[in-house]
């Protein structure tokens, strides 16, 4: 169980990135 908790984890931040890229794309 402790794997899946990682994962899940790991797509927030993979979201938090999309966000990220999101914003730069809005002030390029």
């Amino acid at each position: 169980k402790k794997k899946e908790k990682k994962k899940e984890e790991k797509k927030e931040e993979v979201t938090q990135d999309e966000a990220a890229a999101g914003l730069s794309a809005l002030f390029d």
